[in-house]
């Protein structure tokens, strides 16, 4: 009779035991996927910024685009100013961009909120998967590196779905999407800006922020998985 009690009660211990056990996994799983994917977006955000505040960029993919060449050929000086004019507003540097009419600049007013709700993000979500990978760097951590592929499997998801889609619809949704006027609706007749800045334009670089973010994701896990294998502790 005494056996069974004891029997019974290491059994109710056991058990408890593995739902600890089972929770612990189940908040490790969590916290990793939170933490990767805060890496992944924070180097979204990087890339986005990084590529909206870059002249040289737009001159290259303008170029690419045949801004200069044929009969309607746009003045090169012209544009680089335009350019110029583009990334000091995004910066801060400026309150309007040169050249551009009274309703460009509206719109980039709009422009620039998001744009500097984007950096804000990019700096949370980078703090955020700083503080939960040094949660993680003192532990031991099976099959992390699963984890890390979900968002690199979904960006490339993103990527094969970006280039079957018919980008001029994919254009107009994101655009009535993020904006809740019509300003965005510019004439390429009357407005440099929006010569500048062609459909064409944007998606070369929307593909280029989607690439270097994955890119620079790959690069920010693996020094995650190299770190979390090389310090975590492998006797828990």
């Amino acid at each position: 009779m005494l056996f069974d009690r004891i029997k019974q009660r290491m059994s109710k211990i056991t058990k408890h035991e593995r739902q600890n056990t089972c929770g612990k996994k189940t908040g490790e799983k969590i916290g990793l996927i939170l933490l990767y994917m805060s890496l992944f977006l924070s180097a979204l955000a990087l890339n986005v910024v990084m590529c909206a505040q870059n002249s040289d960029l737009y001159l290259a993919y303008q170029e690419k685009c045949g801004l200069f060449e044929g009969e309607n050929a746009e003045n090169r000086k012209d544009v680089i100013r335009m350019n110029e004019s583009v990334v000091r507003f995004l910066k801060g540097k400026a309150d309007r961009i040169e050249n551009a009419s009274e309703r460009a600049n509206r719109h980039m007013l709009d422009v620039k909120r998001i744009f500097s709700g984007v950096k804000i993000a990019g700096a949370i979500l980078l703090a955020h998967a700083v503080c939960l990978f040094s949660v993680f760097r003192g532990k031991s951590v099976h099959f992390h590196w699963l984890y890390c592929a979900i968002p690199v499997i979904a960006a490339l998801f993103l990527l094969m779905a970006f280039a079957f889609i018919d980008f001029t619809d994919l254009f107009y949704a994101f655009h009535k999407l993020l904006f809740d006027n019509d300003l965005w609706l510019l004439d390429p007749e009357e407005d440099l800006l929006i010569r500048c800045l062609p459909e064409n334009f944007f998606y070369r670089m929307g593909r280029r922020i989607a690439l270097g973010a994955v890119s620079l994701y790959a690069c920010l896990s693996f020094l995650t998985f190299i770190i979390i294998n090389k310090f975590g502790r492998r006797d828990s």
